[in-house]
């Protein structure tokens, strides 16, 4: 992992997140064994991801999110917090959306790093219920978040029933 300035901060009020339990759960556990670090959001965070998705009338909302590698000062513990939802500042078009969809993840991946805060990873919404990202965003996520524990947190309610 590349180094980063750590935060120290107590354990506190912040969610762990786990996989739920299907079929890629006993993999992301083992993968997260190999080093990635555990991974909490705020509950700030988490209100503010959701209100994103629900108030935009955006076909595609996304954006990023951002916090800390933090240490724990009494257990010595090292683990990724989110605590800042960055939501886009534009509507992906039909003229190269891909494009677009990078220059701003990059605008505010930029943003947040003068803020000193770390890229953990970015959302987008509004997806299938299959959840599917195609090859393209697949290789822009690889290309703007290189790091094994930077995530991508997609979303889909197509059916009526919320995906994630």
């Amino acid at each position: 992992m590349p180094t980063f300035a750590r935060v120290r901060r107590k354990r506190g009020p912040a969610l762990a997140w786990t996989p739920t339990q299907d079929s890629y759960y006993e993999l992301a556990e083992k993968l997260r064994s190999e080093g990635r670090l555990p991974l909490h959001l705020t509950q700030t965070a988490i209100l503010e991801f959701e209100a994103h998705l629900r108030e935009s009338s955006l076909p595609l909302p996304f954006g990023l999110l951002a916090g800390h590698v933090c240490i724990c000062p009494d257990t010595k513990l090292e683990y990724l917090l989110i605590d800042t939802v960055a939501r886009a500042r534009i509507e992906l078009g039909e003229d190269d959306p891909y494009a677009q969809l990078t220059e701003e993840l990059q605008s505010l991946i930029e943003e947040q790093t003068r803020q000193r805060k770390v890229a953990v990873g970015w959302y987008l919404g509004g997806l299938a219920d299959d959840l599917t990202l195609d090859a393209d965003v697949t290789l822009l996520h690889g290309q703007l978040f290189p790091e094994r524990w930077q995530v991508a947190l997609v979303r889909g309610a197509e059916s009526g029933v919320e995906r994630g």
